[in-house]
């Protein structure tokens, strides 16, 4: 009997939380501002820099599927900023691009509200590129590379109607080291974005 009225209790709050009777295909696209970590280039001649970075941009894209409580997404983005000191000199010029493809898991922590938090991780891809690198004293030539990459998120999403969501969310990305004018070099940067998400 006990084993029946818990059943019944357990469907009864599915049923009554209108954020988890949703289940389907959405699509989502975010905006916001980032700041990449301290960039140390390692060069094996000992011509080692050290890079600071001015507040950038991050934007993106995402299409995933909603199921209660988790959701899977390809996301595809980029974060931009320029640099703000190179070696303790101030940057004339320079900026970092970096293009990341990424398949994300979250975990959404449902209730009876409009408010949810979410928790969330993603690995795939990363493209960094550096342009125009150069102070009074220095100058680092342009330079790419591509390397495995991961991200952590977290945040709240706030249900606008049925089928529209809008997510605060802040994220942290970090990739293996890169291969930079044949020197190595690690990126990694936080970010605060917000996000319309439309289910279908």
């Amino acid at each position: 009997m006990k084993g029946k009225l818990l059943a019944v209790a357990v469907a009864a709050t599915v049923l009554c939380a209108p954020s988890l009777a949703r289940a389907g295909l959405y699509v989502g696209g975010h905006v916001g501002g980032g700041r990449a970590s301290d960039t140390t280039i390692d060069n094996a001649s000992g011509a080692d820099h050290n890079i600071s970075h001015d507040l950038g941009f991050d934007a993106g894209a995402a299409v995933g599927y909603d199921l209660p409580f988790i959701r899977m997404e390809a996301e595809v983005s980029s974060r931009n900023g320029d640099v703000n000191r190179i070696d303790g000199e101030t940057a004339r010029e320079g900026e970092f691009t970096a293009w990341s493809a990424m398949v994300n898991l979250y975990l959404d922590l449902e209730n009876r509200s409009d408010i949810t938090p979410f928790i969330g991780a993603g690995a795939g891809v990363l493209r960094l590129s550096i342009d125009d690198l150069y102070t009074d004293s220095v100058t680092i030539n342009d330079s790419s590379d591509s390397t495995e990459a991961w991200q952590f998120m977290a945040g709240v999403a706030i249900r606008l109607d049925l089928h529209t969501s809008f997510d605060i969310t802040c994220r942290y990305l970090d990739s293996n080291s890169l291969s930079l004018n044949q020197a190595s070099a690690d990126y990694t940067v936080s970010s605060l974005t917000l996000e319309l998400r439309y289910e279908f």
